[in-house]
């Protein structure tokens, strides 16, 4: 099969053809590639191309590169060597995505640590109010786990309620940021358990040892309590 570039009306016979690959980042489609092989006889021949690309396997890459800019000099004495590495240039696709994971990570990571101390403060006040019931709960027979069950329920229910409330809004913004990829994923239901499940246990975590500490006191200085 013969091709003809309509710019030079240079003939070319296709010898090959590969899958589709992404040559640029996911935003954007994977649109129609040729990939040329020229022969360099002269130096004619390497002004010709673009980019050199150079498969390079070495520990020691700065003596590969000094060697190749010496032979570059050598063959296209006018034009400047400038290089660069391939996996760079696809990292460079995702910056903008790696700022927006940082910056997202630190600020969920402050909500969640702040959410922690609101919970543990309330965890703290609630205990306080309730001392006197829980001394009366222990001299009546209640176990420390039904003691800690009942108290730490209290906080649960709301922790599934805010759940519940979020997960609209954040099926809303993590579509909308999809949109931005060309080829992108499915947001399932299991992300949202697996979020619900997660922040569920840290809550538990963060009022655990306030309830447990309180599950254990003496009753008898809790029923003095006023």
């Amino acid at each position: 099969m013969i091709i003809e570039d309509q710019s030079d009306k240079s003939k070319y016979e296709v010898i090959g053809v590969i899958k589709n690959f992404h040559s640029e980042s996911l935003h954007e489609e994977i649109r129609p590639l040729i990939i040329r092989f020229v022969q360099a006889d002269s130096k004619r021949d390497y002004k010709r191309g673009k980019y050199l690309t150079a498969a390079i396997k070495s520990d020691d890459i700065q003596t590969v590169v000094t060697a190749i800019e010496k032979e570059y000099n050598r063959l296209i004495p006018n034009q400047p060597y400038e290089y660069f590495f391939i996996d760079d240039l696809y990292n460079s696709f995702y910056r903008e995505e790696e700022r927006f994971n940082k910056i997202f990570f630190y600020s969920a990571s402050l909500a969640i640590f702040l959410s922690c101390l609101g919970l543990f403060g309330l965890t703290s006040f609630m205990v306080q109010r309730r001392t006197k019931e829980i001394g009366i709960r222990k001299v009546c027979g209640a176990s420390i786990s039904n003691i800690t069950r009942l108290l730490v329920k209290s906080f649960t229910k709301w922790v599934v309620i805010a759940n519940i409330i979020a997960w609209p809004i954040a099926y809303f913004y993590v579509s909308k940021w999809l949109e931005n990829f060309a080829y992108r994923t499915s947001i399932g239901i299991e992300t949202f358990i697996l979020s619900a499940l997660l922040v569920l246990m840290i809550a538990v975590l963060a009022v655990s040892f306030k309830v447990l500490k309180a599950s254990l006191s003496n009753p008898v200085e809790a029923l003095k309590y006023e």
